[in-house]
């Protein structure tokens, strides 16, 4: 019975014939001894030694390119988590302005800070030439009205919500009063009445629409000397802030 030479066609053609060329300097050193000439590798053998490193280089290679998506998907994964994060920093913040004044004021009603100095601040910040008045207000149960005169330049009237951003200003003018009258309208109230801008023939007082239902208006009252303390005392208590009688 005759056996046949086993065939290495599935070894691509320069990786066949180094392997053959190993065989054949096995074979001659079990023929010669372990010798120089054992350890002497074949022509053949030299040129095609550097034939192997080559194909396992190429075979690395491709397989790394293979797995481009896995790595474009991992990329596309942390640019969304990273964003997500930055964009959610306010929300898991500690020390926001909200959360200070919602464990010092109460909520819907009028409250007038001290003036600002090195031991009493409570926000980071604040003006020391300027009076505070703040209304920590909640509109889950009834729309807030606000109310206030701004007599001069320097005043100003402010909403913000539980994360800080400003949605609402008003600044006051050089010599002139400026009255405002506002209806904070929680979101997703659809039916709520009233105009959006002060119309000269109905004075209809202007709806608000909140992006949140709570939040917090504040009110700059500029400290210009004690001669005008009593003034902005007064105009400090003329301001309003509760929610709306519905009857």
């Amino acid at each position: 019975m005759r056996l046949e030479r086993p065939s290495f066609s599935f070894m691509p053609p320069r990786l066949r014939d180094l392997w053959v060329g190993r065989r054949r300097a096995v074979a001659t050193a079990s023929i010669y001894g372990s010798g120089a000439i054992a350890s002497r590798p074949l022509p053949h053998q030299a040129a095609n030694r550097g034939a192997l490193g080559d194909w396992f280089f190429v075979r690395w290679i491709r397989s790394l390119l293979g797995q481009w998506r896995f790595g474009a998907a991992a990329l596309v994964a942390g640019a969304i988590i990273h964003i997500l994060v930055t964009l959610s920093a306010a929300d898991f913040s500690q020390t926001s302005a909200f959360r200070i004044l919602s464990e010092e004021i109460a909520v819907n009603q009028v409250t007038f800070a001290d003036p600002v100095t090195s031991q009493s601040q409570p926000l980071p910040f604040l003006s020391p030439d300027s009076l505070y008045t703040y209304c920590l207000f909640d509109a889950s149960l009834a729309q807030i009205r606000v109310s206030v005169t701004l007599p001069d330049a320097g005043w100003s009237l402010s909403l913000h919500t539980p994360k800080g951003e400003n949605f609402y200003y008003v600044p006051g003018i050089v010599s002139r009063e400026t009255r405002i009258e506002l209806v904070l309208d929680p979101p997703g109230n659809v039916f709520a009445h009233g105009a959006t801008e002060v119309s000269e023939a109905t004075q209809a007082i202007p709806v608000v629409k909140l992006p949140d239902v709570r939040g917090l208006v504040i009110l700059r009252s500029p400290i210009k000397g004690l001669a005008y303390r009593r003034k902005v005392d007064e105009q400090r208590a003329s301001f309003m802030c509760a929610p709306q009688d519905l009857n």
